[in-house]
């Protein structure tokens, strides 16, 4: 049945009503020693609460509660004398108790009020006459308050009531005076409210509204109060009217409504007062920016001082209440304060309050705002204004505080001056109240001002050594300043630089050594502070006795020698720490003692006595220096190793000092060189250079040993030889034609060389040589045995001082004929290279022709005619891979060449050959109808020519007197094996077409082939395909058809094209480049799947008929459909499989009702078929389900789950939508609330009959669901009255600050949400629901409606559909997402594209970068997310251009790098191309040059969308590669979307290319990836469920040309 109108609503929900079903647990306690007649039982019953006067107070009154044993017994205990009731809350704690009850006698609980609806425990004792407990037993009872609240009125009548305008915004509490209950918190619940504006007769002139209201009070149990009318009468804000003589008001100029004598203006703040502000205390409080000409300062803000403002203005009237007078205050707040009370001010008041702040500028160090607010009314007399102006110093009495102090730090000097040169380091000074004036540096030798701002060089400073300190003085704009000190202290640390000279030559003297000062190596060193001493040492100083030349140290006094240690004097006296140095930068170390004075014998093993070494040295320094010996520093407890070591002081006492050696070939300022150091080719000296701290530095150089005698050397005597001789070895030409010996001359032959090899006979050999009295001879052909001709010598003085080196210039040619010159010289200075001076001789071998080769004993038995058939040798290598190398592929060792009988190494016989290659021609076609001339596939004709390069002619240079070209040979290759077509197997394909007109269909087939030959190469592999379409096709657009015909080369053919509806044949060949085919004949079948759109009419109702049965047609639950074609039809049924087009519902039904019915929606063709090409294709078939509720009006069933009835129905949006998840509670019936399903359907089981119940629908979801600009562009017509909301439901979604009205106050806080700037609504919630039977009735002003969003059952007669509708706040064009889909927005072709420049401005350091429009485009409004990168800007403001844009159109995150921006005009308005709609103002943080990369679009925060007409568009950021819109691609939303089968994807392209669609899933994986190349303008690409393989979100991206779009599409099963 359809469910009764009640007249009773409840339009509260702050109070929800409560069914109480109480459990009752009975527990008895008997203890063994209790008598019979003292058996105890309590009962489980309700307590109701009543009220009396407070004994203690009686202007109060409080709640209790009467109870006594009767109450809770079920029978008397006959032997007790008293009892004792105690009463515990549920967790068992004790909050009241009586004493000596009898069993009628009540116990007054006065607590009772606080436990209202809750549980109790109450214990009753059974008391004995000697007070001893005879029994005892407990049970929980439920407080209930029964009385509803009381109102002071007559039905009949009207009570007059006033407030004051400011309470009128929450109109029940301000009535809540009116009315009383004790017990319980109630509300005051309006059920009509009608006001209007108060009128300017003398009887309203003191009121701004009058508001007639009829409204009861419900308290929190439900219990409901009588209804009273009330007429309210809101006040003006405290007005002081003069009257006359009949209390009248006299109208004047004078009678100002905001008399100043009540108005009390917030308190100045000035440093006179000692009020003012500090700015370093400015942190907590609530700051504004305030533009000024010296740029934004920050003032405590309009708001209380007790919220860390500046105070405000605010108004009090004291009134006599007749207990005394009460002072009431109020706020004035500013209209442009986020306070509810300055809304109310100007909604209910007509009082509006501004402010406006003026920079005094600076005096001093104070600085000076004076903030005035205007206070208006606007009222019958007009409008009134009082001003209240405010002074506001904020003073800088603060020094500067140091951030960042550098530490005290250690400088060595420079190098070059002795002085250390540093540059000052940063130290950071900062100012709580604005920034550092400037920092002065103080340092020894000047001041540097202005240390900001002082250039690199500047900042770089000298000092002497010593310690010194380093004073920053930190100065802020007042003067007040904080000093910073570093110590820096600065010695010589710096080595000094050593420079050695590279050209030194040193000659050994007739006494076998040489010595050398280390000056002599010296090639200038120096040192900024002075040098000490240059050192010198060999670094390998083996072969010379370094003991017979000790160490020499210039400046030092020798000591002599004592246990093979030697001891030095200083010459000079030095602070202890230098001494260790320059001890240690000498060579050795400070002669050192234990701590108690004596020697350390740990380190010096040998020594006979501590005591004789420490007199020796005594006895060694008088014989030089007087006697007693002058004090001399030593090493303490061993310190030896302290290289580098800093004094601890630069001042102190001075001494001589002690060097101590141990080893005798290290530094000295002589060096001395022996006649074994000639050994090596270069000995390596060490230079050091020691400054007067000890800092030392070394050079390496390579000191060159001369010896200066004569050798003199003879060679071999020269030599001719024949070429044919085998026995000539490069590398050892000394074993044959003689060496360098050392000593006199020898014989001139020498027994040694054996003439031996094959071949080798002598008249092969041919030698002239000199006799040892200088005549030629002749070795005869009869020579034959062992032979060595005559070896060379050398003579000289210094043994074994030089080498005998060989140098040989071999210039014989290639046939092995010419001189071979060997000569000789002795390297004196062992470098290897012949010098000036240096003795040398030469001996020539000559190498002559005997015999020369004949090119006619040339052997071509190998040169054959050769056929391949690779067929037969299918393992071959012999494979034409490359026709310009044929070497490779037939080399001539596999194929023959040429060979040539007695050819020796005087000869030298070259060959090279020419091929040409030959192919067989032949033709393609698609039938395969190709027939080759030739049997093989190519051939390959040689050509050899042969040359003797030994036996060019003499007379005709570059004329070889040997050359022959032998006879061509032929190569045959045979190859008949054709390749194969692999892919795909079928040779039937189907194909979609979901055109609506039976036009074409998109075909994407791909076939790969291989080539089977060893010699095949598949990118040789060639396609030939020809498509013949079905005779039956029609094509409407031919340019449109994919292609019919055409080749392609590569081992895969891919063919994409549109096609129309039918079979259509396709012939493809595979050729390879031996004209090979492979043939195959497929058949392309494009059918048209376009499924019926299905249809269905949601929740129908039928009552069944006497029988209890009803039969109904599929085509009952839906509306006309048209078949996707023309001349199709659709079929409709019950059934996917059967088809049945009716179905009989009975009483099992009715009893599940409602239920779920499926219908199918199936095509059929012109001739009946449900298929499409007959049995072949598939069935296009879709479905819907919807629900019916089957009714029994007639009681035709028997009654099913007893007496209840069942509570059902949908919650849907006002276009039908359905809503899922929408919690539905039912308020007194004590079940759990109900979630709509997928359909938004909600039931409940079968609840009592005669029950009250309460229905209220509530749902969460997301604020900014389904929000965009868009729904601001529609409220703003709206308002305007351009175009008005069209429904009810509209205008209740635009009432976004639930105030009742429809206003420009709502679109500040919707745009608000847009902006991630508030994260929710402030006075709405998310949704609103409408019960759907609700008559508006006034359809244009349905806001001053009480319409309500419950459903309240007085009573349950039978079962009931209650239906409601959602209102989704702020979603004026139904956008949001349904079901848990998203609706799918139907977006415009059109995009806006932005792009940016950017302006530097580096004197501030800044750099504004304007956002402009890239053309012509007309829109109502757009919103976006822009990002910077936070690594290299740093927002610093947003400036508004060329558009009525203000701060309320942006959102800053700066936190996150991000600014959001909504705007929207009334109509569309025309963006002009490069002129900025806004700008950004940034500061540099990264020099880098700036890139349009640093500045994004996105829709992180707020989507990236524009719109014009209502058509939703793309919002693209252009980057200097697109110079226009029209170079852009264009990628759609998938339709459908979502989609449980197939969706298509399409795209416009900007000009014919290449493109890439790739489909992924959240995590990245590629589920599917399309290329191919597409024509310019709108193409289409089909996706199917069941290639993806995947459910859910997805993504899928088009890529072309540099280009890169993504979207969201959804996969549901």
């Amino acid at each position: 049945m359809r469910k009764t109108k009640f007249s009773t609503r409840i339009f509260s929900s702050r109070h929800k009503l409560y069914h109480v079903l109480f459990l009752c647990l009975v527990t008895t306690l008997s203890y063994s020693s209790l008598s019979a007649q003292c058996s105890m039982s309590c009962k489980s019953v309700n307590i109701s609460i009543g009220s009396s006067e407070d004994p203690n107070d009686p202007r109060r009154t409080i709640c209790d509660a009467d109870i006594s044993p009767n109450d809770l017994l079920t029978e008397e205990c006959m032997d007790a004398d008293s009892y004792i009731i105690i009463i515990k809350d549920h967790h068992g704690v004790a909050l009241d108790s009586s004493s000596n009850l009898q069993f009628e006698a009540n116990f007054m609980w006065q607590g009772a009020g606080s436990q209202t609806g809750e549980e109790v425990q109450i214990e009753i004792q059974a008391i004995a006459m000697d007070g001893s407990i005879l029994n005892t037993c407990w049970n929980f009872v439920l407080i209930e308050d029964k009385r509803p609240p009381s109102i002071d009125c007559s039905p009949a009548t009207t009570t007059i009531t006033s407030i004051k305008c400011c309470e009128a915004g929450n109109l029940p509490m301000a009535l809540m005076r009116e009315a009383v209950d004790e017990c319980s918190e109630f509300d005051l619940v309006i059920v009509t409210q009608d006001d209007r504006p108060a009128n300017c007769s003398d009887d309203e002139i003191l009121l701004t509204r009058i508001i007639d209201v009829r409204a009861f009070a419900v308290d929190k149990f439900g219990n409901q109060s009588n209804p009273c009318n009330f007429r309210v009468e809101v006040e003006r804000l405290f007005p002081e009217l003069t009257m006359d003589m009949n209390n009248a008001p006299v109208r004047d100029s004078t009678n100002s409504l905001l008399d100043s004598t009540l108005l009390v203006c917030p308190d100045t703040f000035s440093f006179q007062n000692g009020n003012a502000f500090d700015c370093t205390d400015l942190a907590d409080k609530n700051l504004i920016e305030l533009a000024t000409a010296e740029g934004i300062i920050l003032v405590p803000g309009p708001f209380p001082v007790s919220e860390g403002g500046a105070g405000l203005p605010f108004l009090v009237k004291d009134t006599d209440s007749g207990m005394g007078v009460v002072r009431d205050t109020t706020l004035l707040y500013p209209m442009d304060s986020r306070s509810g009370e300055s809304v109310s001010l100007l909604t209910n008041c007509n009082v509006g309050v501004i402010y406006t702040d003026l920079f005094l500028g600076r005096t001093g160090c104070i600085t000076k705002v004076m903030r005035s607010f205007s206070i208006r009314e606007w009222h019958c007399s007009g409008e009134r204004t009082v001003l209240c102006n405010q002074v506001i110093e904020i003073a800088d009495t603060t020094a500067p505080v140091v951030l960042d102090s550098f530490p005290d730090f250690e400088v060595s000097t420079n190098g070059y001056d002795c002085l250390g040169t540093f540059t000052l380091p940063e130290t950071r000074f900062e100012d709580g109240c604005g920034i550092i004036s400037h920092v002065d540096v103080i340092y020894p030798t000047g001041v540097l001002k202005n240390f900001q701002t002082a250039t690199a060089n500047q900042k770089r400073i000298s000092v002497p050594e010593g310690e010194h300190d380093v004073i920053y003085r930190g100065f802020d704009l007042c003067h007040n300043f904080t000093d910073d000190t570093i110590r820096v202290s600065v010695w010589d640390n710096t080595p000094p630089v050593a420079i050695c000279d590279n050209n030194l030559v040193i000659s050994i003297s007739n006494s076998g050594s040489a010595e050398v000062h280390a000056s002599s190596f010296d090639d200038g060193s120096y040192d900024d502070c002075k040098l000490k001493s240059v050192l010198v040492r060999k670094m390998n100083p083996d072969g010379c006795d370094c003991e017979e030349h000790p160490p020499v140290l210039d400046h030092f006094t020798s000591l002599g020698i004592f246990k093979g240690h030697y001891y030095y004097l200083s010459t000079d006296s030095v602070i202890y720490d230098k001494a260790i140095n320059l001890s240690i930068a000498h060579g050795g170390y400070l002669s050192f003692v234990d701590g108690n004075g004596n020697f350390n014998v740990k380190t010096k093993a040998g020594r006979d006595s501590i005591r004789l070494e420490a007199d020796w040295l005594d006895m060694r320094v008088e014989a030089f220096k007087g006697s007693p010996a002058p004090d001399y520093w030593m090493s303490v407890d061993g310190i030896i190793d302290v290289n580098g070591q800093k004094p601890d002081s630069l001042t102190g006492t001075r001494k001589y000092y002690i060097i101590e050696i141990e080893d005798p070939c290290g530094f000295s300022s002589k060096v001395n060189f022996c006649c074994n150091d000639l050994a090596n080719d270069e000995t390596m000296v060490v230079v050091r250079a020691v400054d007067k701290w000890g800092n030392f530095n070394e050079c390496m150089i390579s000191a060159t040993l001369q010896d200066k005698t004569v050798p003199v050397l003879e060679c071999p005597p020269s030599l001719q030889v024949a070429c044919e001789f085998e026995g000539v070895d490069i590398n050892n030409l000394s074993a044959v034609f003689g060496e360098i010996v050392q000593g006199g001359p020898i014989d001139a032959l020498t027994p040694g060389f054996t003439l031996t090899g094959s071949g080798t006979t002598a008249a092969n050999f041919i030698a002239i040589y000199p006799g040892r009295v200088g005549e030629s001879k002749t070795v005869p052909d009869s020579i034959k045995g062992i032979l060595k001709f005559s070896d060379g010598y050398v003579l000289g003085n210094c043994t074994g001082r030089f080498d005998i080196v060989e140098l040989i210039d071999d210039d014989r040619d290639q046939c092995g004929r010419g001189p071979l010159l060997r000569e000789f010289f002795i390297d004196t200075d062992l470098n290897g290279v012949l010098d000036r001076g240096e003795a040398s001789c030469k001996q020539l071998l000559d190498f002559i022709a005997t015999d020369t080769f004949n090119l006619k004993t040339i052997n071509q038995d190998r040169l054959r005619d050769t056929v391949l058939n690779i067929l037969v040798a299918a393992d071959t290598i012999f494979c034409l891979d490359d026709r310009n190398n044929t070497e490779n592929q037939f080399p001539s060792s596999a194929f023959g060449e040429p060979t040539f009988p007695g050819e020796d190494q005087c000869d030298l016989i070259g060959i090279q050959y020419e091929d040409q290659v030959f192919e067989s021609r032949f033709d393609m076609l698609c039938d395969a109808s190709t027939t080759r001339p030739t049997d093989y596939c190519y051939k390959v004709i040689r050509t050899f020519t042969v040359i003797n390069w030994c036996n060019l002619n003499q007379r005709n240079p570059g004329v070889f007197e040997d050359r022959v070209e032998l006879d061509p040979q032929v190569i045959y290759v045979i190859d008949s094996i054709a390749p194969t077509i692999l892919q795909p197997d079928s040779t039937k394909h189907k194909f979609c077409s979901f055109d609506p007109n039976c036009g074409l269909g998109t075909v994407m087939l791909e076939y790969t082939g291989m080539g089977n030959s060893v010699c095949s190469n598949n990118t040789d592999l060639k396609w030939v395909f020809c498509i013949e379409p079905d005779e039956n096709s029609i094509v409407d657009n031919p340019q449109d058809l994919g292609a019919l015909s055409g080749t392609v080369e590569g081992p895969v053919l891919t063919l994409v094209g549109n096609y129309p509806v039918g079979k259509h044949t396709l012939n493809l060949a595979l050729y390879d480049e031996c004209g090979n085919v492979d043939h195959r004949i497929d058949t392309i079948v494009v059918e048209n799947c376009k499924a019926p759109t299905a249809y269905c009419i949601n929740g129908l109702a039928v009552d069944l008929m006497d029988n209890g049965m009803v039969e109904l047609w599929a085509s009952d639950f839906t509306l006309p459909v048209d078949a996707a074609c023309p001349g199709f039809t659709v079929e409709l049924s019950f059934e996917k499989d059967s088809f049945e087009p009716n179905k009989t519902f009975d009483c099992d039904d009715f009893n599940d009702s409602p239920v779920f019915v499926d219908i199918y929606f199936t095509a059929l063709d012109s001739d009946g078929n449900r298929n499409s090409h007959g049995a072949e294709g598939a069935i296009r078939q879709s479905f819907c389900t919807t629900s019916l509720s089957v009714q029994d009006n007639g009681n035709n069933c028997p009654a099913q789950n007893g007496n209840g009835a069942a509570i059902s129905g949908f919650v849907s949006r006002a276009d039908n939508a359905s809503i899922s998840d929408v919690e539905v509670n039912l308020e007194g019936g004590n079940i759990d609330a109900a979630m709509t399903d997928g359909e938004g359907y909600y039931a409940f089981p079968n609840m009592p009959l005669g029950g009250q119940y309460i229905i209220a629908p509530a749902k969460a979801d997301s604020p900014i669901e389904g929000v965009t600009t868009l729904d601001i562009v529609l409220i703003q017509k709206h308002i305007l009255g351009s175009r008005l909301l069209d429904s009810p439901y509209k205008m209740i979604a635009a009432d976004i600050n639930a105030d009742k009205k429809v206003s420009a106050l709502d679109i500040l806080s919707l745009r608000k949400l847009i902006l991630g700037v508030d994260k929710t609504f402030q006075n709405n919630t998310v949704w609103n629901f409408v019960d759907k039977e609700y008559q508006f009735f006034d359809a244009d002003r349905p806001l001053s409606e009480n319409y309500g969003d419950k459903y309240a059952i007085n009573e349950l007669n039978n079962s009931m559909d209650i239906h409601f509708v959602g209102v989704k706040t702020g979603d004026i064009n139904f956008s949001a997402a349904m079901s848990g889909m998203r609706t799918t927005e139907t977006r415009s072709s059109q995009t806006l594209a932005l792009h940016v420049d950017h302006l530097e401005l580096p004197e501030a350091n800044l750099v504004r970068i304007p956002v402009m429009s890239a053309q012509d485009q007309q829109v109502s409004g757009y919103q976006f997310t822009m990002e910077y990168d936070q690594t290299a800007l740093k927002l610093v403001s947003v400036l508004e251009q060329s558009i009525d844009m203000s701060m309320n159109n942006f959102g800053i995150h700066s936190d996150a790098g991000k600014v959001t921006v909504s705007w929207n005009n009334g109509d569309d308005y025309s963006l002009v191309p490069d002129e900025p709609l806004f700008t950004l103002e940034f500061e540099r943080i990264s020099a880098d040059a700036f890139s349009d990369d640093l500045i994004t679009i996105s829709s992180s925060i707020t989507a990236a969308e524009a719109y014009s007409d209502d058509q939703v568009m793309e919002v693209v950021l252009l980057d200097k590669e697109f110079q226009s819109i029209e170079q852009l691609a264009v990628l759609h939303q998938n339709t459908p979307n979502p989609f449980s089968a197939i969706t298509q994807i399409g795209f416009d392209m900007p000009q014919a290319g290449n493109a890439t669609l790739t489909v992924h899933s959240l995590t990245g994986q590629v589920l599917r990836a399309i290329s191919g190349s597409y024509a310019k303008g709108y193409n289409e690409l089909t996706i199917s469920k069941q290639e993806l393989d995947y459910s859910g979100v997805l993504y899928y991206t088009l890529v072309t040309n540099g280009q890169s779009m993504t979207k969201q599409m959804i996969i549901i099963e």
